[in-house]
């Protein structure tokens, strides 16, 4: 039997999350970040102040904005529509 001692297991390196702003992808972000971190920084970034939010195609209620981007692909923010 060998003693050779195995190597401590490193932390995966953060997954990036493709970010597309009404439709069209404008860069990544790290998964560690949360929803709402993210959204409201390339909302800014991107001139929106009132938007919605997709994770992986499908809308998120408000509660989940809380969340961690861990396994999500796209996150996607909308305009919203500010005809009336």
């Amino acid at each position: 039997m060998s003693t050779r001692k195995r190597a401590p297991a490193t932390p995966a390196a953060p997954r990036s999350v493709s970010v597309l702003v009404n439709g069209q992808v404008v860069g990544t972000v790290p998964d560690t970040s949360n929803v709402a971190e993210a959204a409201l920084q390339v909302a800014k970034t991107h001139g929106l102040r009132a938007f919605n939010i997709k994770l992986n195609g499908k809308r998120i209620a408000q509660p989940d904005a809380n969340k961690p981007l861990k396994g999500v692909k796209t996150l996607e923010i909308y305009a919203k529509d500010s005809r009336g």
